[in-house]
């Protein structure tokens, strides 16, 4: 898999989810006999469904379920006992069946009863299928589905959203007017009540626009997710200190397009704004809303305990043996923790013996921040593509040892960062 400047884990996540895993996330209603049934379901990205169904007669059920090929099956639960489910989309529909449990708690299909409900509107659209509102007494379950209202754009303008600030990423940021950031993890996902898709700040430790650039033009693919991102522009320049790029592809069967744009901090590392859409939905707006993130952004210095971090600076050392049948063989790994936040670490394989090779090398170049105290705590290794790892520490009661995520490490001297 390439991880060029879109290239990270939380991403793929958000991608993937958009595109294909929140496809039954939303609120349901249908109206028939002057009884309105409302549905409302949130699906994960592991596939896992629920949600309530209710109406105005007072009748409650609580959904669980889950996702499977395509369609969401499941129970509903309520004071009389449970019910099966399926639900199916089709279009801006969800085909909604219930079916009763025989004695061996097996669905009866000839119990079925099946719902037709509308799709609502919801405050921030992502990729998924297209939305109508219906009012409380307007067309039954058999009728035609509204057609989707126009977005208003009429009246007041959006009220620009205030700064959002993070001391221990060392970023402040504006988001533009309608959208909402949320924190996630190591960096932000942001909402828009009106515009589909969605708008990722992540970190990254890219130490230079030529590495930067270069890490773009490999685009995104990720074959066991279903995701070929490829650049659909040229990279631009941003002010001094940024890069950016349109890049479109495949995500999960659905054509998807994105713009992405990075920044280099002055206090190493930096942070790649990127937002992300359906092909179809995709217009010069999304390019503006990064822009105008990107505008706003100002860095300062994270807020890590500089004087834990000189505690722990170091090259670390651990080697791991074993035998084989035709030899023995062994791993070798080392860690650099710098000072000024530089990480390295490497690993060789080497084995000895009839039927084995030469030795496997494998390098990585990132950052680290530390949580905790003398004795244990947790390292977040952020990666150039914005891949980031926590590692447990823990010291131990040896002179010189300490424990990352139960690998014991020997400190082997001052750490050799040369001019990084």
């Amino acid at each position: 898999m390439h991880k060029g400047i879109v290239g990270t884990s939380f991403f793929l996540v958000c991608l993937t989810v958009s595109l294909a895993g929140q496809g039954f996330t939303g609120k349901y209603v249908l109206s028939e006999k002057g009884v309105i049934v409302t549905l409302v379901l949130q699906q994960d990205a592991q596939g896992v469904i629920t949600g309530n169904l209710s109406s105005t007669k007072g009748t409650s059920f609580r959904i669980e379920g889950q996702i499977e090929e395509d369609i969401a099956v499941g129970l509903c639960h309520g004071e009389g006992g449970a019910v099966y489910f399926e639900a199916e989309l089709e279009g801006n529909s969800l085909l909604f069946s219930m079916i009763n449990l025989d004695e061996n708690s097996a669905p009866d299909a000839e119990s079925a009863k099946q719902l037709r409900f509308t799709r609502q509107a919801t405050a921030a659209q992502g990729f998924g299928t297209e939305t109508s509102e219906e009012k409380p007494g307007g067309r039954g379950a058999s009728q035609p589905a509204s057609p989707p209202r126009p977005a208003k754009t009429a009246g007041k303008p959006a009220r620009p959203a205030e700064a959002v600030r993070d001391s221990p990423m060392g970023i402040s940021f504006s988001p533009p007017p309608g959208w909402k950031a949320q924190k996630q993890g190591n960096g932000f996902i942001l909402g828009s009540d009106t515009d589909k898709g969605f708008i990722l700040i992540m970190e990254h430790a890219y130490t230079s626009l030529d590495q930067m650039n270069e890490e773009a033009s490999q685009g995104l693919i990720d074959e066991a997710n279903g995701i070929e991102l490829v650049p659909s522009s040229v990279s631009e320049p941003f002010q001094k200190n940024g890069l950016a790029a349109e890049f479109q592809g495949v995500v999960q069967g659905k054509m998807a397009k994105a713009y992405a744009l990075g920044l280099l901090s002055p206090h190493g590392g930096g942070v790649t704004i990127l937002a992300a859409v359906e092909e179809a939905s995709y217009t010069e707006a999304y390019p503006r809303f990064v822009r105008e993130i990107a505008s706003s952004l100002a860095f300062s210095a994270p807020q890590t305990d500089s004087s834990l971090m000189r505690y722990f600076a170091g090259k670390y050392y651990s080697y791991s043996g074993g035998s084989t049948i035709t030899g023995s063989a062994g791993t070798e790994r080392q860690v650099m923790l710098c000072p000024n936040g530089r990480y390295f670490d490497s690993s060789e394989f080497s084995a000895s013996g009839q039927g084995w090779g030469g030795a496997q090398q494998a390098n990585n170049a990132a950052r680290w921040k530390i949580q905790g105290n003398k004795s244990q705590g947790t390292i977040t290794i952020v990666f150039p593509g914005g891949e980031t790892r926590s590692v447990r520490y823990q010291v131990t009661g040896e002179e010189g040892v300490i424990i990352f995520d139960g690998v014991k490490f020997a400190y082997a001297g001052a750490p050799e960062c040369g001019s990084q």
